[in-house]
């Protein structure tokens, strides 16, 4: 992989400003990467020319000469130059051919996006396309990943139109994170046809949200090293017993998973001994905010001599630049660290003594002068971040005590709470002192420097609501009006009922009057202010759909059908409607919210885990009689569609919003997958961000589960349940909160 050109790194989108050589191989490599060539003079060139990783049945354009994919100036979609492809399919049972164009290193993450221009000349020429080769020996093209129009990025597929110039874009992490791109291809695959095919593809970008993170707990789906038991310098160690010293991926001991880097040598002179491994070759860019931590497991006294040293493109290292870790310990590998036979967690924020320098390699060293003698032990979980993530809480409504505790720990949002049964209490009538104590609490929170995550509180609405006409409230099939004792759960029916929704939109525009400055809102409307029909369980009924009042079926397209009625045609544009009717009320409020507050994040409330695939169609064969376990479960019941709802964001400031960050997956499939998973699957096809909360009365174990799935999946923003748990029983501490926070 190492060219004679060193792969650089570059921002998002800012075309490399160096001077090239054709035959030098440069690439671009990022821990989150990224990658951009538009093939001009300044851009980074291609590696190789007309040369062919794989070929069956595909011969030249034209007598004479062979297939070809070089740059050529004859069209661009952007500058003057392109690569140009051609070449004849000979056979109709298969033909293929793989150009190798770009030996790169780039590292994909969740937010990780593929985009490239082609011109197909003739129809055939259609059927070329932009693959990726990884370092693990995957393809791409094999992922079942499809572009923002669900078209297979598969070269067989065809895309584009003869003659002229097409975009292909796709939010590949979803399909692909953590691996990493070894090289760029261009490929045609086809099998109906043969005939001549030629023309042109430009501007290939690989681009990230997220270009300064890394995350290296070296399972099987994780980011693996690039050298194993490779010293970039030793004095003095040998091996642990026998051969040499060691450095590699062990399913030994594992502080998290199954798998860690485990190190082992000998030390052999009483003055000065070290032996320095070469693990990761990245390129990441440091801010002010970045953070190094991992976990060490020595095994015994002198395996604590071990740390993490990171090498820049500068030609300094992190060992001499006077970083300490959060305890005031050095970060040189020299300085012991961790308790023999047990995890311990190593976090600096580097940041302060290396921002603006870049990441080139990451190292595992052993470095001690005094003693001699065996070292043995295992690091896991090296992460680099930086502050991309807001560390959120449920603040108390109405309190402002801990702010200053709180903004010492890290946290950086909290949310603001009112409530329109007090904000409101007659309709056009607001409550001038409620409002006044709001301010005084509003006000405190912005002094002390946090951003506000507004809740208008429409799960808790005025009595007078359910007055404006006889279909304010939800009605099941069974007859049943929904109500609830449960503060919080008793909400109008916005979704059917136009009154209801007019004077939701009326009490925004009042509280954007008075609290008019606010960094995101929490979007849902519905019941505990979350995108849901009421429950499913109700009045001694089970399976209950609520789409029975008035207006409800007066917009139904099979009105007077019920839930365990024959006739699966009708059962299926039942439930279409009943999903499609929750998306339009999400989709009017978050262009409520909008209006008034153009600027603020919308953090869109989805609860539960949401309906998977296959689950609609196996309750729609069974004809919604509600035996089958999604129904049974209550996700088809309270709408929970959020494939159909995600799909339908087009606010760029719309942010789907999981309100169980705290649950596990229990597999690799989408079925399986954990909630938050399966919604940043869901957000990354729209090319979103996800945020998220916990339940509520969480462990501190579990509030690292979260905040590392966080990093992994690079959100926007992890919201802690509640202020007012903090510490009680079981649940996790402030404390335990601010040691998480970088």
């Amino acid at each position: 992989m190492d060219g004679f050109g060193k792969r650089v790194s570059f921002a998002v989108l800012v075309v490399l400003m160096m001077c090239t050589v054709f035959q030098f191989p440069l690439g671009i490599a990022n821990a989150a990467g990224t990658f951009a060539s538009g093939v001009e003079t300044s851009d980074i060139y291609p590696t190789w020319s007309s040369t062919i990783e794989s070929s069956s049945n595909v011969a030249g354009y034209s007598t004479g000469i062979n297939p070809e994919l070089f740059v050529d100036t004859d069209r661009a979609y952007m500058g003057s130059r392109s690569l140009h492809f051609s070449g004849k399919d000979n056979s109709t049972s298969q033909s293929s051919i793989y150009f190798k164009v770009f030996d790169v290193n780039v590292t994909l993450d969740a937010t990780s996006k593929l985009s490239y221009w082609t011109y197909p000349e003739q129809n055939l020429a259609r059927y070329v396309a932009v693959d990726l080769v990884f370092t693990d020996g995957t393809y791409l093209r094999d992922s079942g990943a499809v572009d923002m129009n669900g078209v297979a990025l598969h070269p067989n597929t065809p895309r584009g139109t003869v003659n002229q110039w097409s975009q292909t874009k796709s939010n590949i992490g979803a399909w692909v994170s953590g691996k990493t791109v070894d090289r760029i291809l261009i490929a045609y695959d086809h099998a109906a046809d043969t005939g001549q095919f030629k023309g042109s593809i430009d501007d290939i970008q690989i681009t990230s949200s997220n270009p300064g993170a890394f995350f290296g707990g070296v399972e099987s789906q994780q980011i693996q090293p690039t050298w194993t038991d490779t010293t970039e310098s030793i004095n003095n160690v040998g091996a642990y017993s026998t051969g040499a010293p060691e450095l590699g991926v062990r399913q030994e001991s594992a502080h998290s998973g199954t798998k860690a880097l485990m190190y082992s040598g000998k030390d052999n002179s009483t003055s000065a001994s070290s032996v320095y491994f070469k693990v990761f070759d990245v390129n990441i860019p440091v801010d002010p905010t970045s953070t190094l931590e991992y976990w060490i497991y020595p095994q015994q006294n002198l395996g604590r001599y071990v740390g993490v040293d990171l090498i820049y493109t500068d030609g300094t290292n992190l060992r001499d630049s006077g970083a300490v870790d959060t305890n005031g310990g050095s970060m040189h590998p020299s300085a012991p660290r961790g308790t023999a036979n047990q995890w311990t967690q190593i976090k600096s924020n580097i940041g302060a003594w290396a921002s603006g320098k870049t990441i080139d390699r990451i190292l595992i060293a052993y470095d001690h002068a005094p003693e001699t003698g065996q070292f043995r032990g295992y690091i896991d979980d090296l992460m680099i971040s930086s502050l991309g993530i807001d560390y959120a809480l449920l603040k108390t409504p109405s309190s402002t005590s801990l702010l200053t505790d709180e903004k010492a720990a890290g946290i950086t949002n909290l949310t603001f709470e009112l409530g329109w049964d007090q904000y409101e209490q007659s309709q056009g009538s607001f409550n001038s002192s409620y409002i006044s104590s709001k301010q005084a609490i509003y006000n405190a929170y912005k002094n002390a420097g946090f951003r506000i995550t507004l809740d208008v509180g429409l799960q808790y609405p005025p009595a007078w609501v359910f007055n404006l006409d006889s279909n304010t409230r939800f009605k099941n099939q069974y007859g049943d009006v929904w109500s609830s004792s449960t503060i919080g759960n008793d909400v109008p029916n916005a979704v059917f009922n136009a009154n209801v929704r007019n004077a939701q939109a009326n009490y925004i525009a009042r509280v954007k009057q008075d609290f008019p400055d606010v960094y995101a809102i929490r979007v849902g409307g519905l019941g505990w202010n979350e995108l849901r029909y009421p429950d499913p369980t109700f009045n001694g009924h089970t399976n209950s759909y609520w789409v029975f009042d008035a207006n409800a079926q007066a917009g139904s397209s099979v009105p007077g059908w019920k839930p365990g009625d024959t006739d699966t045609t009708k059962a299926q544009q039942f439930i279409d409607y009943y999903f499609q009717k929750l998306t339009d009320y999400s989709n009017w409020l978050i262009g409520t919210y909008s209006n008034k507050y153009p600027n603020a994040y919308l953090y869109v409330l989805y609860p539960s885990s949401g309906i998977r695939p296959g689950d609609v169609a196996g309750a729609v064969n069974v004809r919604l009689n509600g035996s089958t376990a999604p129904e049974i479960n209550g996700q088809l019941q309270m709408g929970l569609d959020w494939e159909r709802q995600i799909n339908a964001l087009t606010n760029p400031k719309a942010i789907p919003y999981c309100t169980w960050t705290e649950q596990p997956g229990t597999g690799g499939t989408h079925n399986l997958e954990s909630p938050l998973r399966y919604m940043a699957y869901l957000a990354n096809v729209k090319g979103l961000r996800i945020a998220g909360e916990n339940s509520g009365n969480n462990t501190a174990a579990q509030m690292a589960f979260i905040d590392k799935e966080a990093r992994a999946l690079n959100m926007t923003a992890t919201f802690w349940m509640n202020e007012s748990q903090f510490g009680t029983g079981t649940n996790a501490t402030l404390s335990d909160y601010a040691n998480l926070i970088p």
